[in-house]
């Protein structure tokens, strides 16, 4: 089943896997506000270093369908991408798998609650390779915001794209190059180095 939102879970759930000194170590959990009249405070996750926790997101795109990303939730490093016009429950955790076999695996895996991402298949994959999930809270899409910016880059990037130019291959293209423009682009967030010097 998957796990609520939250850290007490993981230390339950993953106590004969993995220490809970080793989970409290690479989390620092703070307690945020945000416009408290409409929402009520929640919890955010943020990871100190790069290589602990890793993110994946879809993304829709003109004429290719759906794109999955896996990127890094520290240094927003993207590991992975491919692009479907559907996705299947096996689809997604195999793609999910063979990034994790070219790069060192995370121990965190954050994720929305799309269907792909709380299936069996997909959770039993993580717990086959000793990945924590680590869902967001269901809709609360600020609390995945560095994901969401920069699903918003890669449709900004396509948006360029005139209606003839809405080719399947066109815009293949163009993700590729999008995805080498925000791995190699310095932000101030990572102290002016790029997501692949980070």
């Amino acid at each position: 089943a998957l796990p609520p939102a939250g850290t007490e879970s993981m230390y339950h759930d993953w106590r004969g896997l993995i220490p809970r000194r080793i989970i409290a170590e690479a989390i620092e959990e703070g307690r945020r506000h945000s416009n408290l009249k409409v929402q009520e405070s929640y919890i955010r996750y943020e990871f100190t270093e790069p290589g602990v926790a890793w993110s994946v997101d879809f993304i829709d795109v003109p004429v290719l369908g759906r794109v999955l990303r896996v990127q890094d939730d520290r240094s927003r490093f993207m590991h992975g991408m491919e692009h479907r016009r559907s996705w299947s429950e096996a689809d997604t955790s195999r793609v999910v798998a063979q990034v994790m076999q070219a790069a060192p695996k995370p121990l965190f895996l954050k994720h929305d609650w799309g269907g792909e991402f709380r299936s069996g298949i997909f959770q039993s994959m993580l717990r086959g390779a000793k990945v924590i999930p680590l869902p967001n809270p269901p809709a609360s899409p600020w609390t995945n915001g560095k994901n969401e910016r920069r699903n918003r880059v890669f449709q900004e990037w396509l948006k360029v794209l005139k209606p003839d130019e809405l080719t399947p291959q066109r815009v293949a293209e163009e993700l590729v190059a999008c995805w080498r423009h925000v791995n190699t682009w310095p932000m101030e967030a990572l102290g002016r180095h790029s997501p692949e010097e980070f």
